[in-house]
């Protein structure tokens, strides 16, 4: 779909009443086989996520996406993660690690501490 039409098609879903779970699911389809979703799209859906259609939509066309790309491998990173700091002014309600400024476990690492990660990074490979 070019992007004359996609914008065309976004335009008619904001303007006239929500894409049906038929309408979510032919734009998903249409961006797993082109490989690109337009940005217009892309909110179109975005707005309809609370419907469990649309979410399995675009769920499932996420996986096909990858897996086009990608195949079925998992890959790992074997990266060490070697903190400086746990402050952090963000406030990521995933993160576990971070504090904020004031709190009474926010620290800063010494090099005693860096360099034992470190260590201990190079001894696991």
């Amino acid at each position: 779909m070019g992007r004359a039409a996609a914008r065309s098609l976004a335009g008619i879903f904001r303007g006239v009443s929500p894409p049906t779970s038929h309408d979510g699911e032919r734009i998903v389809l249409e961006a797993v086989e082109s490989g690109r979703l337009d940005a217009g799209l892309a909110h179109v859906l975005g707005d309809r996520l609370e419907d469990p259609d649309a979410r399995r939509a675009v769920m499932e066309g996420a996986a096909e996406s990858k897996r086009l790309a990608r195949g079925d491998v998992v890959t790992v990173s074997r990266n060490v993660f070697i903190p400086l700091t746990n402050l952090c002014r963000d406030r990521c309600a995933y993160c576990t690690f971070a504090r904020q400024p004031g709190s009474p476990e926010a620290r800063t690492y010494t090099l005693a501490e860096v360099a034992e990660a470190a260590r201990g990074g190079v001894a696991t490979g």
